[in-house]
């Protein structure tokens, strides 16, 4: 099960959309979760049925600038149930194969500190209702200080709600691979 996210930074032109049809071919991606798509909502139906093998579910209506979009393979996967917010978008998945529920929430955190409040709220009402979960996305927050590259550092009290949150849901930190300009992206799955 190959499970992804990419902080794509707009999706309006058609060769980064090429891009991302040649990056679930190649690399066989069954569930993709695209951040920061700045596609405007009367653009939606245009550009994502270029992705025909997909199913794709967006969260225009709690977020303007449809901020996350999801992709997956209908052929491999049924949505049981679905929470779509401002920063996340969350999936109970049932695999077709081997009939495994998984949990995946896409986040695409606020600039915002207290609008990132709300999000660790929304992740722990998740928490207690889920195994098998996985969560990948832009948290834009680090867990130390030394993670962040840029002249704006985050505050002592970001970088520990954002642990508290972690910790809170007993979640933990998965290896990732591919290019990463910004070290706030990251993966996380829940233990227990």
């Amino acid at each position: 099960m190959i499970i992804s996210s990419w902080n794509i930074r707009g999706l309006n032109d058609p060769i980064k959309q090429m891009e991302v049809r040649s990056y679930l071919s190649k690399n066989k991606v069954e569930v993709l979760g695209l951040l920061e798509t700045r596609v405007k909502s009367n653009n939606f139906a245009a550009i994502s049925r270029t992705f025909r093998l997909y199913s794709i579910m967006n969260n225009y209506f709690h977020h303007y600038n449809g901020r996350i979009w999801v992709f997956w393979d209908h052929r491999k996967f049924t949505v049981l149930s679905s929470q779509i917010h401002d920063q996340l978008i969350h999936l109970e998945l049932l695999h077709h194969i081997s009939q495994a529920k998984i949990y995946v929430t896409f986040i695409y955190a606020n600039n915002d500190a207290s609008q990132r409040e709300r999000l660790w709220d929304e992740l722990r009402g998740i928490a207690g209702s889920v195994t098998q979960w996985i969560i990948l996305g832009d948290f834009n927050i680090v867990r130390e200080m030394g993670e962040r590259i840029g002249p704006n550092p985050p505050s002592v009290s970001e970088i520990l709600a954002f642990n508290k949150c972690l910790l809170d849901c007993t979640l933990a930190d998965l290896n990732s691979f591919g290019y990463s300009p910004c070290w706030d992206i990251g993966s996380l799955t829940h233990i227990g």
